[in-house]
């Protein structure tokens, strides 16, 4: 029931009354756990941490109490705050501090905020001087008197450790205020006080100032200047003493849970690699452009306090001199197609390279674009200096330290996993009762009635913006959709349902108004929905309406996000609870690992208790699950989610089975022309597979073969024995078949420029599939040199000429460029290509063709 109240509270319902006899029982264990707490030697592992939650989960229940008195509900939150923060739960014991009416030093000592000693490290004694509170005016009621005590305390400890000192009198002095705690009814005990006392040596053994400067080379104004945290969390904390800023661990990688401080890390070993040789550059490698625009932006508010610069290399269309080849940043950011293409194009800029971060390391096994992934990683392990390092980032990676032994030949690697959430998250089920309610299930035990009888509307769609609407009334709600489609149905079903309007004259949503009348069209239902709190985001927007929109939700302008996984995925975005519409789409799964990649995100610290994460009816499509189960979905511990598995692997796997079941020839893959493949004579999902595995092997054999990091004529595919990820994956006899693979592509690419060696270096160089290369340079032969001319002056050095004659240059490559699937791009293509190259909105494209934007 305790459990239970503190749910029904978060969820914003109303508390059930707990009898008086179980009151003083559970009271007197919380009590007995506070005084058996600070003398245990880490009240944040194992039985110890769940003692502290379990009395924190008791006296925050008490808390809630309304029949008792202001003061009792007032210590019962103090004593609340005090376990959490034991228990090693920050974020819980953040929201709940945050919320009571405590003397604002106790209160920041529990929020962290940034603007007390307690957040950050201040760069100067003028800026932490700036962050002290007033010491207030003896308070006339004498209860807030040591509340008024506890406050100074917990400042004056603070201001020590900012200065790097450890406060040897702390005990003393709360040992002396605990002793007039015993004697006096003050309503705190002295075992309460000592608590807190307790709390300030954790933070001391867990400095900043303490930790990082035995392992770095940075100094401590550096430090500083990174704004690095007073206190170092228990994530943090095991991955700096287990080797991450270790020059000689040329493999590292770290596997916790979002809000873990990974972030605060990547800035401290970007800082720390670059500290001994500034002249060396790092790259950082994330799976989506949303993760590249924040990934960047907050690295350059970061870095540039010690004089480090950030470029961000997106999705943008950029003259090639742009492209941060010869770049004076230190620090470039890709997804991992830019990547790609910059290790084809400047092997001098690679020399320079001393740190390689992949962040969302997991992505690895996510279909064809896994697959490049990790022959990328494979290339640029032989490309870059012996001495780079690569770190590797995740926080639904259980198996990390098998994804780092692979890209360390010296066997030199460490990882780090730790399943530590600096608050709970629940991931529930939402039923629709038979009268038509709205009920969520967290496990075992009684339902939670969110909405009464006949309030959840039948339709899925319906149901799930109903749904939506309330969740919002306890914080912001992303509600996962299946499809951009959906996405938009959804948000306009919420939108509906709301009248009230906001401000939108700030800078953010003039700027997001803006782009959307320009880059969609002036009556976007975007514009509408926006004012009412509510948005939509999917892959399909035009990419500055999307930044606009993540701009939105970062300034909390919205409440109700209804997105496909392009947004949640990786991006940290301040959500209280995912509300996840279904697990399957059209034609695929999201698997568990994902899910919980986003749930991941739910839980603003200091905002929320805990996080939410509810999947909306799967009664409605949970028969049509194949690789999953319900249950697969609801365990909530890093090591249960399963393994990661290489993409190019399971590629390889499926091909084999499609061989030798003969739905493949075997032949066909010896063909330059990748639409020749097919599964059963047909243009198949898998054939589609299949032409994306062939082809991203093919074009990374031949750059590996034109930088000299493998040799094509070896007859040989030593990588499928030891070399990838797969390799280690693979059982024996797919090993097998893969080398065999691997060797008949080999074959393939000579075959493929026998008669003109040149084609091996254009293929490295561009990226292009054998097939693209060979038809366009059948084509260019039939031109006449006037033609070939006029090309040429179309784009000069990435600047375009002649606009009039760029559909002549674009349309072939239109027609015989291959997408990663063995498809050609098509005219359309083309022809948006001309248009979005000259600026002309959107809106323009649908006049002019008459389609809409998801088209």
């Amino acid at each position: 029931m305790l459990e239970r109240n503190t749910l029904l509270r978060r969820l914003g319902m109303k508390e059930e009354a707990l009898p008086p006899r179980a009151r003083r029982r559970f009271k007197h264990f919380s009590q007995a756990v506070i005084a058996s707490a600070i003398n245990w030697d880490n009240p944040r592992e194992g039985a110890a941490r769940r003692l502290c939650q379990i009395a924190g989960d008791i006296e925050a229940s008490f808390s809630l109490v309304v029949e008792d008195s202001q003061f009792g509900r007032h210590l019962a939150m103090l004593k609340a705050v005090l376990l959490y923060d034991l228990a090693g739960l920050p974020g819980a014991s953040a929201s709940y501090s945050a919320r009571n009416g405590f003397d604002p030093r106790f209160r920041d000592f529990f929020t962290r905020s940034n603007s007390s000693p307690w957040g950050t490290l201040a760069e100067t004694g003028d800026a932490l001087q700036a962050r002290v509170q007033p010491e207030p005016e003896l308070s006339h009621d004498w209860t807030a008197w040591i509340d008024q005590c506890l406050g100074g305390l917990a400042q004056e400890a603070g201001v020590r450790l900012q200065g790097g000192e450890a406060d040897q009198t702390v005990e003393d002095r709360f040992a002396k205020l605990a002793e007039i705690g015993g004697n006096f009814e003050l309503g705190v005990t002295g075992d309460d006080i000592l608590a807190l006392g307790r709390l300030v040596n954790l933070r001391e053994a867990n400095s900043a100032l303490k930790l990082i400067p035995s392992l770095s080379l940075l100094d401590e104004a550096d430090i500083r200047a990174l704004s690095m945290p007073v206190e170092l969390w228990p994530a943090q904390a095991t991955a700096l003493k287990d080797g991450l800023l270790d020059r000689a661990v040329q493999s590292f990688g770290f596997a916790a849970p979002t809000g873990t401080g990974k972030t605060a890390l990547t800035r401290l070993l970007i800082a720390d690699a670059l500290a001994s040789d500034p002249a060396r550059k790092v790259l950082y490698i994330c799976p989506s452009r949303a993760l590249v625009h924040q990934v960047a932006a907050d690295l350059y508010q970061a870095l540039q306090g010690i004089g480090l610069s950030v470029v961000e290399a997106g999705a943008h269309l950029i003259d090639h001199e742009r492209i941060p080849l010869s770049s004076e940043a230190e620090v470039l950011v890709f997804t991992p197609e830019r990547a790609d293409m910059l290790l084809r194009v400047d092997q001098e800029f690679l020399d320079k390279v001393c740190l390689v971060i992949v962040d969302e390391a997991h992505h690895i096994e996510q279909g064809s674009r896994g697959v490049l992934l990790e022959f990328y990683l494979w290339r640029l392990r032989k490309l870059i200096p012996s001495d780079a390092r690569i770190v590797q980032l995740s926080a639904v990676a259980p198996n990390i330290a098998e994804l780092t032994d692979w890209l360390s030949p010296e066997k030199s690697s460490r990882s780090v996993m730790l399943d530590w959430r600096t608050s709970r998250l629940r991931v529930g089920i939402l039923e629709r009762g038979s009268r038509g309610a709205a009920l969520l299930s967290f496990g075992e035990g009684t339902p939670y009635q969110l909405l009464p009888d006949g309030a959840l509307p039948s339709n899925a769609k319906e149901g799930i913006a109903t749904l939506a609407n309330r969740l919002s009334k306890s914080g912001i709600v992303l509600v996962l959709c299946v499809s951009p489609g959906s996405a938009e149905t959804v948000a306009r079903l919420v939108s509906s349902q709301r009248s009230t309007i906001q401000p939108t004259d700030d800078e953010v949503s003039e700027r997001l108004d803006a782009w959307t009348e320009r880059e969609l069209y002036a009556e976007s239902e975007l514009r509408d929905h926006y004012k009412k709190r509510v948005v939509f985001h999917h892959a399909q927007l035009p990419p500055r309406v999307r930044a606009g929109i993540e701009d939105a939700i970062r300034e909390k302008k919205v409440d109700v996000i209804c997105a496909t996984t392009t947004l949640a995925e990786g991006v940290n975005f301040p959500f209280s609870t995912v509300l996840v519409e279904s697990l399957v789409g059209t034609t695929f799964e999201i698997s568990p690992r994902s899910l919980w990649n986003i749930a991941g995100r739910a839980g603003r610290f200091g905002v929320d208790t805990e996080g939410h994460c509810i999947i909306y009816r799967p009664d409605l499509w949970a028969h049509n699950l194949k690789e999953y189960r319900i249950s697969d979905y609801l365990k909530s511990n890093l090591p249960d989610i399963p393994p990661v598995r290489s993409a190019l692997a399971t590629g390889i796997e499926r091909l084999q089975e499609l061989v030798e079941t003969g739905k493949i020839g075997e032949s066909l893959l010896d063909a330059i022309s990748l639409s020749d493949i097919k599964v059963d004579g047909k243009s198949t999902a898998a054939a589609k597979e299949v032409r994306a595995l062939v082809n991203i092997m093919r074009v990374g054999y031949a750059h590996a073969g034109s930088t000299g990091a493998i040799d094509l004529d070896d007859e040989t595919s030593p990588e499928f024995a030891r070399e990838l990820l797969a390799s280690r994956q693979l059982g024996e006899d797919e090993r097998r078949f893969a080398e065999k693979l691997g060797f008949q592509q080999r074959r393939v690419i000579q075959a493929a420029t026998k008669s003109n060696p040149e084609f091996v270096s254009i293929a490295a160089r561009v990226g292009w599939s054998l097939e693209a290369q060979q038809n366009l340079y059948d084509w260019l032969e039939t031109r006449d040199n006037w033609q070939l001319e006029q090309f040429g002056n179309s784009v000069i050095a990435g600047h375009v000429r002649s606009f009039e004659n760029l559909g002549y240059l674009l349309g072939p490559l239109a027609k015989y460029l291959i997408a990663f699937e063995g498809e050609a791009l098509g005219g359309q293509i083309a022809f948006l290509a001309v248009k979005w190259i000259r600026g002309i909105p959107l809106s323009s494209f649908q006049e002019e063709r008459g389609t809409s934007s998801g088209n």
